[in-house]
């Protein structure tokens, strides 16, 4: 990191104090910028934040069988519940003196908040006969009284069908219901650095600038749809099976922070509009008097933004939708034990958002670098892992990871090799071994094993680190061992 090593004498990130009189032009054994002790006494923080929440929690539960049907009895269980949370925040004293080394503060705060709950769940068997079959319908609902958030009820149907032993076909409809988190309604203050430019001043290198976020208790809950619709078939003397899922949700008011380049982007829309042409004296006269008060600026030219302040509101929606396919296929090896063939696929078919700065898209197949609450996503997906069991107690497994190849979001970067984060397969490998009464009564598991068994690399993209650790993995080839002991 070149803000905390640039003392230092450093090669390929590997990096030494300085030993020797003189800067590392003239000197290997010199750092560019050799402190004595008491600079790097003075910039060192030793702050501990400390964090307390107590969670509390009662409920009572009642199941049974309720009544009769043409096709069979209906259960049902239904309940209350009380939940309590309370968090404290204690930050570093010189977080609260403001004192902090990125030029901002972070205050202590407390809070707290109370859920009621109810809810009833019924299973009604429906269809129970040779000629149609099994079918039986899940009827489900929640009330939830969240403090002074409002309250919410939430329903879920969701109906199974088996006309043959071999093929089941299912669906479902539900809603739910998200409360922001007490960071998100009560958090005072917190800062952080960001990369962010200033249009007005055509300033767009990227400046690390003081991003402060704060909390905001007037955020409304998250709400959203689902649906699922699916079927699995069993072959082969139910040897085989492979089943297909569609899933389907639609978020509303989803929650999300103003990140300081949100807030100067839009502020930046304001200033063009009303200055389409602007000129330097529009330019001061908007940095001075008319722009975004959450952005703080030098009071005197070059008006260098010195903070920026961000909170928490509702204002994204996001619709996703994708299909799921799995199989398995078990084979009986006789003396040499079983074995196992499983695969995982998924297809994300879209991933339409609206963003609070009003940007728009589709983020299939795109890293979303930029875009903080959407992730990168990759279209295709596949878990493939091959389970070998033997000798009663022992079994290995083989497994291959890989996603599709997606775009790149960054035409800069260190060293950049590639504007895709390219498709790669990375193979784990996994030894286990039970040992049954190996202490009095007990159970002994050892694992042996290794992630990436290849040590696959991908390529150098752009962006600060060069690599998106959502897609592939930095640490290269891991080998991991793990005992676990169950008394």
């Amino acid at each position: 990191s070149p803000f905390s090593t640039s003392a230092l004498t450093c090669s390929m990130r590997v990096c030494s104090e300085p030993l020797g009189e003189g800067t590392a032009a003239t000197n290997p054994m010199a750092g560019d910028y050799p402190n004595q002790q008491w600079v790097a006494d003075a910039i060192d923080l030793n702050e501990i934040w400390h964090y307390d929440t107590t969670y509390t929690q009662f409920d009572i539960i009642a199941t049974g069988d309720v009544f009769e049907m043409p096709a069979g009895t209906a259960a049902m269980a239904m309940g209350v519940e009380y939940q309590k949370t309370k968090t404290q925040a204690d930050r570093g004293d010189d977080e609260n003196s403001c004192n902090y080394w990125i030029n901002a503060c972070a205050y202590d705060y407390v809070a707290e908040r109370e859920v009621m709950s109810a809810f009833f769940e019924f299973a009604l068997p429906l269809i129970d006969n040779e000629e149609m079959g099994f079918a039986e319908a899940q009827v489900a609902g929640r009330y939830t009284q969240y403090g002074d958030m409002g309250s919410s009820f939430d329903p879920k149907i969701a109906i199974l069908w088996q006309p043959k032993t071999w093929l089941s076909v299912r669906g479902s409809y539900s809603t739910a219901f998200a409360v922001p988190t007490l960071a998100e309604l009560y958090e005072p203050s917190v800062s952080f650095l960001q990369a962010t430019n200033d249009k007005v001043f055509d300033d767009t290198s990227g400046t690390f600038r003081t991003n402060t976020s704060r909390g905001n208790p007037d955020l409304k809950p998250e709400t959203a749809e689902a649906f699922n619709i699916g079927f699995s078939v069993s072959m082969l003397d139910d040897a085989l099976t492979v089943g297909l899922d569609y899933a389907s949700f639609e978020f509303e008011d989803r929650v999300t922070l103003m990140r300081g380049p949100t807030v100067v982007d839009l502020d930046y829309a304001a200033f063009l509009a009303k200055y389409p042409n602007p000129t330097d004296a529009d330019r001061v006269a908007w940095a001075t008097t008319e722009q975004d008060m959450n952005i703080k600026r030098l009071d005197v030219a070059p008006y260098t933004i010195l903070e920026i302040i961000g909170t928490y509101v509702n204002a994204q929606s996001m619709n996703t939708s994708s299909i799921d396919l799995y199989a398995t296929y078990d084979l009986d090896l006789e003396s040499l034990g079983s074995l196992r063939l499983s695969l995982d696929a998924t297809q994300v078919q879209e991933f339409e958002y609206t963003l609070v700065n009003g940007v728009s898209g589709d983020g299939v197949g795109e890293q979303n670098g930029p875009l903080t609450d959407v992730p990168p996503l990759p279209e295709l997906q596949m878990i493939g892992s091959a389970n070998w069991s033997f000798a009663d107690n022992q079994s290995v497994m083989l497994r291959a990871r890989w996603k599709e190849e997606v775009n790149g979001s960054y035409p800069w970067g260190y060293q950049k090799e590639s504007d895709t984060l390219e498709a790669l397969t990375y193979v784990d490998l996994t030894y286990n071994l039970n040992l049954q009464g190996l202490i009095a009564d007990s159970d002994t598991r050892i694992e042996l094993g290794a992630r990436n068994l290849l040590d696959s690399y991908p390529k150098v993209i752009g962006g600060l680190g060069g690599i998106e650790t959502y897609v592939h993995d930095p640490r290269g080839r891991t080998l991991f061992a793990r005992v676990k002991h169950s008394f």
